[in-house]
């Protein structure tokens, strides 16, 4: 690939496109792909694919953004975002204390 055709954007998408579509073979993506976001023992996994076309300072703060996002999952409610601790007994989540022990029954407001 030339310099020239790295700056036409629809160059760049085509090549994005046919990553997504899972034709690897004949394409690698260009700029940072997230393939996946999943959660794996309670903690947040983000799978990216770095690109030919990263400069390794722009990579590297990828790299840090991803990794303190891992290590704030350990600590956030999955519920409803506030702060929370894992709980092993529940398949390893985390949750925090309102999403684990809700106050008061369910239907309370239809009494």
């Amino acid at each position: 690939m030339s310099r020239n055709q790295l700056v036409q954007w629809d160059n760049i998408a085509a090549l994005e496109h046919a990553v997504l579509m899972d034709k690897t073979d004949s394409a690698y993506p260009v700029l940072p792909l997230c393939t996946d976001i999943l959660m794996v023992n309670g903690t947040l996994m983000i799978v990216i694919v770095r690109g030919f076309v990263s400069n390794p300072e722009a990579w590297q703060r990828v790299i840090d953004i991803v990794l303190a996002t891992k290590e704030k999952s350990r600590s956030v409610c999955e519920s409803c975002g506030a702060p929370g601790k894992m709980r092993p007994r529940y398949w390893r989540h985390v949750y925090c204390e309102e999403c684990i022990a809700p106050i008061g029954p369910l239907d309370a407001e239809d009494h």
